[in-house]
C-alpha cells in the first residue's frame, strides 16, 4: 500500500474517513489514524519504493501505540478498536476502494490475516523487534506537579503549627506555586502521524 498517487484534497479525505467509518463501525479517528501512518511510511521511503507491505503497515501502528500508550499497546488497540490485524486490513482495504491510498497488484488483503491479535501480541512484538516503552512523560509531569504542589502545602501548613519559620513557609508556599503551575503546562506531545 502507499499514498495516492492524485492526491485528494483535505475534505474529501476527511469525507472518506467519515463514510469508511460508517461502513466499517469504527471511529473516524482510526480511519485517519492508520491512513495518516500508511502516509507516513511511503514518504519516509525513497521514491523508487515507496510501497508498504501489510506487515510494516502493523509494526509502525503498534510503535505508535507502544510510545503513545506508555507500552500499554493492548489500551492503545482497545481505544482505536481493533483487536487484530485483520481490522487493519479492513480499514486499508476500505482505504483503497475510497481511493484514499493505492494498493499494489501484489498486495491483497489476506496479508493482513494471523500477523496480531490483541490477546497475543507478544509474538508480534518480538519477531519486529518491539519492546514495549516503560517510561511516561505525562505521568512524570503529573507526579512532579503532585509532589511540588503536597511538599509546598506541608511546608506552608507546618508555619502555622510554629513547626517551621515564616521564611520557609514562603519557600514553602512558593514551591507549591511552581506545582501549581506546572499543571497547566501543556502535556509533553508524542511525534505521531
Amino acid at each position: 500500500m502507499s499514498e495516492q498517487c492524485e492526491p485528494l484534497s483535505q475534505n474529501q479525505r476527511e469525507a472518506s474517513f467519515f463514510s469508511l467509518a460508517d461502513e466499517l463501525g469504527l471511529p473516524a479517528n482510526t480511519i485517519s489514524w492508520i491512513s495518516y501512518a500508511i502516509t507516513a511510511l511511503s514518504e519516509r521511503k525513497s521514491s523508487s519504493s515507496r510501497h508498504s507491505n501489510a506487515r510494516e503497515v502493523c509494526s509502525a501502528l503498534l510503535r505508535d501505540l507502544n510510545e503513545f500508550y506508555s507500552g500499554d499497546i493492548e489500551a492503545g488497540l482497545r481505544n482505536v478498536e481493533i483487536s487484530c490485524s485483520e481490522d487493519v486490513g479492513r480499514v486499508v482495504w476500505g482505504l483503497v476502494s475510497k481511493q484514499v491510498i493505492q494498493a499494489e497488484p501484489e498486495d491483497n488483503v489476506s496479508q493482513f490475516n494471523g500477523l496480531f491479535r490483541i490477546d497475543d501480541l507478544e509474538r508480534f512484538l518480538s519477531s519486529e523487534g518491539i519492546k514495549r516503552a516503560s517510561f511516561s512523560w505525562i505521568k512524570c509531569k503529573q507526579y512532579v506537579t503532585w509532589i511540588f504542589y503536597i511538599a509546598g502545602t506541608i511546608v506552608v501548613v507546618s508555619s502555622y503549627a510554629n513547626l517551621v519559620s515564616h521564611q520557609i513557609a514562603w519557600i514553602g508556599w512558593t514551591i507549591g506555586m511552581i506545582g501549581f503551575a506546572l499543571s497547566y503546562l501543556p502535556d509533553p506531545q508524542i511525534k505521531r502521524y
